[in-house]
């Protein structure tokens, strides 16, 4: 299934039955393909298959990727239900696109952070280029 497909659908199911997006089953899956085909097509599938989590408790941020200290590896991609709520799916597929990057720097042993490498290749992939940004509440529009 395409990501525009994959969307469609998600929006198809959330507008049949009126209710919140966030209470669409299967949201973890769904999330999955959606990190399985932007690996696919942005990192030519090089990127390591990480859990991605749905977070009720991130309020001020729309996504994060989780580093062990000891190793420095990346262990999980969660992403605010609030962020999915309020800003729909093509938001959210720029902050797993935004938090992919992060994966990316550390996979080439750069550092992970909001820096030169993030911005350029946050840049060559079309997605803001910055720790912050300012998202539009689908709900309003």
């Amino acid at each position: 299934m395409t990501l525009a497909r994959l969307r469609r659908a998600v929006e198809l199911r959330w507008h049949a039955v009126r209710r919140p997006l966030a209470a669409v089953e299967g949201e973890p899956e769904l999330l999955a393909r959606l990190f399985q085909e932007l690996n696919a097509r942005h990192f030519a599938g090089q990127l390591p298959a990480l859990p991605i989590r749905l977070s009720a408790r991130m309020r001020r941020r729309l996504g994060q990727v989780s580093i062990e200290r000891a190793s420095g590896r990346p262990y999980e991609i969660a992403i605010s239900r609030r962020h999915l709520e309020l800003h729909g799916w093509e938001e959210v597929t720029h902050t797993l696109l935004h938090e992919m990057v992060h994966v990316w720097q550390w996979q080439h042993a750069l550092a992970v952070n909001h820096g030169g490498s993030f911005r350029a290749k946050a840049r060559e992939l079309g997605i803001h280029a910055a720790a912050c940004r300012t998202v539009r509440d689908v709900r309003n529009a």
